[in-house]
């Protein structure tokens, strides 16, 4: 299938992970295979970083400077209407390419799937496959994810947003994600919406690290912010039903 002159943005945000980021932006260097795409990597300082400059040697690089944090929703939300785009790739910092990643392959394979939202498969950094496809949370299911007992998902009902890649047409026909989360459940509240109406997937054949960073463990105000976000997305899926 022809690919010929589709823009991709690649959006990440920073939270003080110049670190994290650079080891990103290698791997994208050693690993993305672009072939006829246009490529921009976004990156969003959404804390102050001094002296700060993210380079790539491949491909342009454009840097949001935040005056103020925003959640995760509303950091990508802003990314996507700055800059036009066929296609987002939303990645987290500690995500790492580890061997080559074709974009025409993955594209194709998302449109003959037909899948609107979709992610690779999600590597653990010893090559575990991670819990990234999930059902609706419950405290139980909650419980069962901290202690690890949540085994393989045949039926999930929403994608994890360590990586996540978005057809921008249906993006903008959702709305986007909703900025009432913050920081914690856009990515389940954004799954559900185009699974609504569209589709969502994994396609397993492609694959990438993640170097889990669980800020809700270790602080409470992250575990704040997560369990307000739950009772909202409770809130919203008891009036769906109504």
């Amino acid at each position: 299938m022809a690919n010929l002159g589709k823009r991709i943005v690649f959006s990440i945000v920073s939270h003080g992970q110049r670190a994290l980021v650079d080891k990103l932006l290698i791997s994208l260097d050693n690993n993305l295979v672009v072939g006829d795409f246009d490529i921009i990597l976004v990156i969003t300082q959404n804390i102050d970083e001094p002296n700060c400059d993210f380079i790539s040697s491949l491909y342009p690089v454009k840097v949001i400077e935040n005056l103020r944090p925003r959640g995760f929703g509303s950091n990508h939300n802003h990314v996507f209407e700055m800059f036009s785009s066929d296609y987002i790739f939303i990645l987290n910092p500690d995500i790492e390419f580890n061997k080559p990643f074709c974009l025409a392959r993955f594209v194709d394979s998302m449109v003959s799937k037909n899948l609107k939202l979709c992610s690779p498969k999600i590597m653990s950094p010893d090559l575990v496959t991670e819990d990234f496809l999930r059902v609706i949370p419950t405290p139980v299911s909650l419980i069962k994810r901290r202690l690890k007992f949540n085994g393989d998902v045949e039926h999930f009902d929403w994608i994890a947003g360590m990586f996540l890649v978005v057809e921008s047409s249906v993006f903008r026909n959702v709305g986007g994600f909703d900025e009432g989360y913050f920081m914690y459940v856009e990515d389940c509240d954004l799954s559900i919406r185009v699974n609504n109406e569209f589709s969502i997937g994994v396609l397993s054949t492609f694959s990438v690290i993640h170097d889990a960073r669980r800020g809700s463990l270790k602080s409470w105000r992250h575990f704040f912010w997560h369990v307000k976000s739950l009772l909202l997305l409770y809130c919203k899926l008891l009036c769906r039903r109504l």
